[in-house]
């Protein structure tokens, strides 16, 4: 039996499931120009005082996003929280130096039942490892 050539092949012909189309014979693709979507960045800092070594850091990490933000022809906004929420930069403004935060906020102290809650989390955990083990002794 010989074998047919390449060119009669529905792909040479451009119309097989290669071509990724699903254009009718005589139709072809039109490219249309997309604007880009505008980039809006959110950036929000915890100044809870579990953060008062990184307190800097995060301050230059907030500026530095601005800025590329900003380069980029985009919007950014900057707002810190703790026992409230503070705004540093406006939507659209971009920040010509750094702003430091202090990180003092007493928002890291946590309510009176958590350690009773956790205990329970914990206790429930190793409850459900022991049947998920006794449920493996008595399979096998």
């Amino acid at each position: 039996m010989p074998r047919s050539s390449a060119a009669g092949t529905p792909r040479a012909a451009g119309t097989g499931a290669r071509t990724g189309s699903r254009l009718g014979p005589g139709m072809r693709p039109v490219h249309r120009q997309v604007p880009f979507p505008p980039l809006r960045v959110g950036i929000a800092c915890d100044v809870s005082g579990s953060m008062r070594d990184f307190a800097k850091p995060l301050s230059s990490a907030a500026w530095i996003m601005a800025q590329a933000v900003a380069w980029s022809a985009g919007e950014s906004a900057t707002v810190c929280f703790g026992e409230s929420v503070t705004a540093i930069t406006r939507p659209g403004a971009s920040p010509a130096r750094v702003r430091e935060f202090r990180a003092g906020d007493a928002t890291e102290r946590f309510w009176l039942f958590q350690g009773i809650e956790t205990a329970l989390f914990v206790a429930l955990a190793v409850l459900l490892l022991a049947a998920v083990h006794w449920v493996r002794r008595c399979i096998t």
